[in-house]
């Protein structure tokens, strides 16, 4: 009795009993299988997991519903879900938007703590220029079917919504990473610019034809290049104002030659 009224001992008794609860319940089938599952072999994926799946049919059928039911029958699964079958297309490519670009970050952030490791710190253009090269590469696979799928999303007042808040996410996103804190009007500049960027960029190279993109990741250089030298010139808010309806202006231009 002794031994077990001990504090410590107590403490030990219960970590084992805990310990043995969990590995008791991770025994257990998942809530969300068959009972009939482990003689069907039925697979079991999440929306997010058939989606990424799909991302594989892309460069043969494009952002569609169809990319997603051909993952599923490779995948041996019973039925392409629901939710898929009407609106497929417009699940698949928010999927690859948000993920590519929780990715993005994602590999930034291991770069950034491999670089500490090793006794080095990336500066803030450093570390925004990691962002953009690390997110277009991400893009490779599916580019050629990437301007089908900003078609598809600017015909509804939803796609137009999802475009226009992941670019503003995705942006936010690599000038927080690269410890840019800005709260000036500046704020407004880098947003823009770097938008503007990204988009043509993209499409860029959704006609480039170069080995491995070597000429969409210069134009990416020079254009970030760019917009950091002539925002160190910008003295104040009419200079600003200026250089952003130049660029803006100038990006449109370029945005309807290629559509």
């Amino acid at each position: 009795m002794n031994f077990i009224k001990s504090p410590l001992n107590l403490r030990l008794l219960n970590k084992s009993l805990c310990y043995k609860q969990v590995r008791y319940f991770t025994q257990l089938p998942s809530l969300y299988t068959n009972a009939e599952s482990s003689t069907n072999s039925i697979p079991n994926y999440t929306n997010s997991e058939l989606l990424e799946f799909a991302l594989e049919r892309v460069p043969q059928v494009g952002f569609t519903t169809q990319a997603i039911q051909r993952s599923c029958l490779s995948l041996d699964y019973p039925d392409t879900p629901e939710q898929f079958e009407a609106n497929g297309g417009f699940e698949l490519i928010k999927h690859y938007m948000v993920s590519r670009r929780l990715k993005t970050i994602e590999i930034v952030k291991q770069i950034i703590k491999e670089s500490k490791s090793e006794g080095k710190k990336l500066n803030k253009d450093e570390l925004l220029k990691l962002c953009f090269k690390k997110r277009i590469e991400l893009s490779e696979s599916v580019i050629g079917k990437w301007s089908e799928a900003v078609a598809f999303l600017t015909t509804s007042e939803s796609g137009v919504k999802l475009l226009t808040l992941e670019l503003y996410n995705l942006i936010d996103d690599f000038l927080h990473i690269s410890g840019d804190k800005s709260a000036d009007m500046s704020w407004y500049y880098k947003r823009l610019m770097y938008s503007k960027i990204f988009t043509s960029t993209e499409i860029y190279m959704t006609q480039d034809k170069s080995p491995k993109f070597m000429d969409t990741y210069n134009f990416l250089e020079t254009q970030l290049n760019d917009v950091k030298a002539m925002g160190n010139g910008l003295n104040n808010a009419s200079d600003l104002i200026k250089f952003i309806g130049k660029n803006l202006i100038g990006s449109i231009n370029s945005t309807g030659r290629n559509i």
